[in-house]
C-alpha cells in the first residue's frame, strides 16, 4: 500500500483555514476601529459573498466523502465505506479530471476561500464516477499524480462543485 486518505479534523482546518482566519481578521478590524453594529453587519454581509459559497462546497464535499477511506496502491485505488470495499484498477479508469482554482494551480496565491476547494473525478470505463475531494487530502493532486496510464485532464474552476462538467 502506498497511501491512505480520509476526512480528518486536520484536513477540515486546512481547507477552512483561509475562511476562519479572514473572519477573525474582520472581527479584529471591526473591534479596533470601534465600528457600530450596523457597520459590522455590512462588513460580514459583504464577506458573506465568499463565506456562504465556501460553506456550501464544504458541506457538499463532506457529504461526498464522509466515512470513506481511500487507499492508493501501485495499480489500483480502493474505497472502503463501512463494511463495503470497492477496488478500482487503473486499467478500469477512463479519465481523471482535476477541478481546481487557477490561482492555486501549480502553486499560486489564493485570494478567496473558494479557491481552497478542489476535487478529482475519476470516470470509469463502466460509466461509474468516483469523486475525491480536498477533505480527503487538501492537495488532491497527491492522489491524481500517482494514477499512471490514465488520461488526465485539468480544469480550472473558481467554484468547484462536484456537479461540475
Amino acid at each position: 500500500m502506498k497511501d491512505s486518505y480520509s476526512i480528518t479534523f486536520k484536513n477540515h482546518m486546512k481547507v477552512l483555514g483561509f475562511l476562519w482566519q479572514t473572519s477573525l481578521a474582520i472581527c479584529v478590524v471591526c473591534y479596533v476601529l470601534g465600528l457600530d453594529a450596523q457597520s459590522i453587519l455590512v462588513a460580514f454581509g459583504v464577506y458573506g459573498v465568499f463565506f456562504i459559497p465556501s460553506l456550501y462546497l464544504h458541506i457538499e464535499y463532506w457529504v461526498e466523502n464522509h466515512g470513506q477511506i481511500v487507499k492508493l496502491y501501485n495499480d489500483r485505488l480502493t474505497i472502503a465505506k463501512g463494511s463495503d470495499l470497492i477496488d478500482y484498477s487503473f486499467e478500469s479508469m477512463e479519465c481523471v479530471t482535476l477541478f481546481k482554482a487557477a490561482s492555486l494551480d501549480r502553486g499560486g496565491i489564493p485570494v478567496s476561500p473558494l479557491e481552497f476547494y478542489n476535487f478529482a473525478r475519476i470516470d470509469m470505463k463502466s460509466g461509474e464516477k468516483v469523486v475525491l475531494t480536498c477533505l480527503l487530502t487538501p492537495k488532491v493532486d497527491k492522489i491524481t499524480d500517482q494514477i499512471k496510464g490514465v488520461k488526465f485532464v485539468r480544469k480550472k474552476k473558481l467554484f468547484a462543485s462536484t456537479d461540475s462538467k
